[in-house]
Order: C-alpha cells, then structure tokens, then sequence
C-alpha cells in the first residue's frame, strides 16, 4: 500500500472516529440531562448556607426542595446573599465536572471563548511555555516561546502572541476569529489569521471546529513578505469519560505539492532530482489524534502527529495547568 493510500486512510478513520464518538457523546447527553428549574445557593444572615432548587418565590419569601427531597420556606428577611448554582452533569452514572479544556484542540482553539479571568498555561515538549488568558468574556490573549530558543542568541529569540474573540451565535453554534503569530525580534514573523465556526454543546464535550486561514510571513532583515494559498483545519473533541476525551486535529495546506523528498548529492554535486509526492489529498496535511486526561486543577495530552504521505508518527505530549475560574 502506497503512502497516499495510508494517509488517506488514516484521516477516513479519524473522521468516522470523530462522528461515531460525537453521536455516542449526544446520545449520552439527551439520555442523562433534562430540564430542571433554577438552582441556587442562599446564604443566610447567621452565615450558613442552603442550596437546592427554586419551586416559588414571593414578595415575601422563597421556597427550595433540598437534596434530600424535603421542601423549605425561607423569609426573605433571613437572607444574606443568593447566587445560581451550576448543576452537576452526570452522563452514565458518572459525574462530570468541568472541561477547562474546551476552548483548545492540540495546536489550534476552538470558538468557544474563554472567559473573564479564566486561563491556562501549558508546557508543550517541555520546550514550548504557553499561556492564555480571558480579558473578558468573549476576548483572550496568547503569549508564549520556545524556550531554548531564548538562550541560543539573537537569531532565534522568539515570542508566540495571539489573540481570540469568540461569541455563541446560535444554539450549540459558536463563531470565532483571531491571529496567531511566532516572531522572532532579529528576523521576521509568521502568523495565521483564523476564522472558525464550532458546532457542540458549549460545555466543550462533544465538538467539532472548521476553520479557514491564509498564513503569511515577513522577513525584517530583507524587507520581503511571502504567503500561503490558504489553510484548512479541521478539529473535534469528545469528552469519552469524567477523566478523558479524544482529540481530533487536521490540517490541510491547498495549493502545495505535498511531502517533498530528496536523493543524496553525489560525488558530482548534481544529486538526485527532488521528488514532490502528493499525498492521499493531494497537498501538504497535519494530521493529529490524542489522548486528553482531565483533572481538577490540570490535563496532560499525548498524541501522534502524522504528514500527509510519511507513514511514521511524531509524538505528542503537553502538560496544562488551569488558571482563575
């Protein structure tokens, strides 16, 4: 079997992965969630606090059934504070916290935004730092580096800077644009202008993002700029237990040859001619698939990267701590 053949296979796989887990996670979900009233926690004046569900509420007092199946009548006089609660999501008997993860594949975001005093900070191949962080509820900014990079001179000091706003548009619709750059001070920069539309539930289990972008760079030193045609990515996430998801990347490069290959020189200099295959879709692609652990206070993925038309795998591995709410 041809590399083309391979690739090709590959990413067929990784999209019915995609939809057969998407399908499983839906179905999960309008199993075990359903409509409830209003949760909430009420402090009262003596400092104790209650929580349950608002059944009634009048001009003079508010009425809860507690967890425990008994209903209580509290005067509103006796009332310090009271703030909606999030409900606990309990999908086949498991329970579900939060996925702090949700607005992140592997390289690229997803739509959904990160909000006001939300954040992370990552350490990729433990060489790249990164950290991102939500200014409000629907802006973010990026900022990071390879590490090494700082303390090999000049010529490769760097920075990576990015910015993100998202917003829901519809049910279960999330639209998003933004840039992500490396620029190395002494030299140039690359950046990517995304813009990408996320269909899932807005908690970030189960999702799926299409983007499109027109990468570019710019060389300060000989005042010269360069572009690609365009780039496609393709990502999704599933959410498969409290603990794990399963994270989906793609990325699609039109208009370039493909994975290029090259002979040795030669004793005579000339060499062998430079081969340019296609592969299985006829253009470079990144393809990347993972293995996402969530915990409380942080997650660790480890995946496998694959380029379009070379059959053996890079590896993967990032670490992220959570930052503010």
């Amino acid at each position: 079997m041809n590399r083309s053949r391979k690739t090709g296979l590959i990413f067929v796989g990784f999209v019915l992965l995609l939809v057969l887990a998407l399908s499983t996670a839906q179905a999960a979900e309008g199993t075990d969630a359903s409509a409830t009233p209003k949760l909430e926690t009420i402090v009262l004046v003596d400092g104790s606090t209650i929580t349950g569900i608002v059944t009634t509420e009048d001009g003079d007092s508010v009425n809860l059934r507690l967890v425990d199946g008994t209903t209580r009548s509290i005067h509103k006089s006796f009332i310090a504070s009271r703030k909606g609660t999030k409900k606990v999501k309990v999908v086949r008997g498991q329970v579900w916290g939060r996925n702090p993860m949700r607005t992140k594949y592997i390289f690229t975001p997803s739509a959904i935004p990160l909000r006001k005093g939300e954040g992370y900070l990552s350490l990729k191949q433990l060489t790249i730092l990164e950290g991102a962080w939500g200014v409000t509820d629907n802006l973010s900014l990026d900022v990071g580096s390879f590490l090494p990079g700082i303390f090999m001179g000049k010529d490769t000091a760097n920075v990576i800077l990015g910015i993100k706003y998202a917003r829901k548009i519809a049910d279960k619709v999330h639209l998003g644009g933004g840039v992500t750059s490396i620029v190395l001070p002494f030299n140039g920069f690359v950046a990517t202008p995304l813009i990408g539309l996320t269909y899932g539930q807005e908690t970030g289990d189960a999702q799926v993002t299409l983007g499109v972008g027109k990468p570019f760079a710019y060389n300060f030193k000989e005042h010269e700029s360069a572009s690609a045609d365009l780039v496609i990515n393709l990502s999704g996430m599933v959410r498969v237990s409290s603990a794990g998801a399963i994270v989906l990347e793609n990325w699609f490069f039109p208009g370039t040859p493909g994975l290029c290959f090259g002979g040795d020189p030669g004793t005579d200099g000339a060499g062998e001619d430079v081969f340019c295959e296609e592969s299985g879709w006829g253009m470079l692609s990144i393809h990347v698939i993972g293995f996402r652990k969530i915990n409380k206070a942080s997650s660790w993925d480890l995946g496998l990267i694959y380029l379009g038309g070379f059959p053996v795998p890079y590896p993967w591995f990032e670490y992220t701590w959570y930052l503010g709410e």
